[in-house]
C-alpha cells in the first residue's frame, strides 16, 4: 500500500475469517464457553482496536447485557433463520422484515 492511501476495514471479514475455526459460518455460542479456548479479545473488531478503539465500548456493552437481561426476563424469543436472506453492504443487513417473535413470560 503507498504512501497517503485510503483503507477500509471491513468487520464483516474478520469476524467469518476462518482464524475462528473450520464452523465460524455456523451459529455456535457454546464456542465462547470453554475457558482454555478463549479467543484472543483483540480478534473481535466490532469497537476497533488499539489507540483508535471506541471510547464508549464498555458503556455500550453493559447497556446491551443490561437490555437483554431484562428482555429475557419478561420474554420467550423465537426466531426462524432458514429463510433469512441476508444483503452484503458496508454492513451486513436483512434484506426484508423480521424473524423474530416475542411471547411474554
Amino acid at each position: 500500500m503507498r504512501a497517503g492511501s485510503q483503507c477500509a476495514l471491513l468487520i464483516y471479514g474478520i469476524h467469518y475469517h476462518e482464524s475462528w475455526g473450520p464452523d465460524v459460518r455456523e451459529f455456535k455460542p457454546e464456542r465462547w464457553l470453554d475457558p482454555n479456548n478463549a479467543p484472543n479479545p483483540n480478534m473481535f473488531a466490532g469497537f476497533s482496536i488499539g489507540k483508535r478503539a471506541c471510547m464508549g465500548r464498555t458503556f455500550a456493552t453493559l447497556s446491551m447485557k443490561t437490555t437483554l437481561s431484562h428482555v429475557l426476563r419478561r420474554f420467550k424469543i423465537k426466531a426462524d433463520i432458514n429463510d433469512l436472506k441476508l444483503k452484503i453492504d458496508f454492513l451486513l443487513k436483512p434484506v426484508s422484515g423480521s424473524l423474530v417473535s416475542l411471547e411474554r413470560r
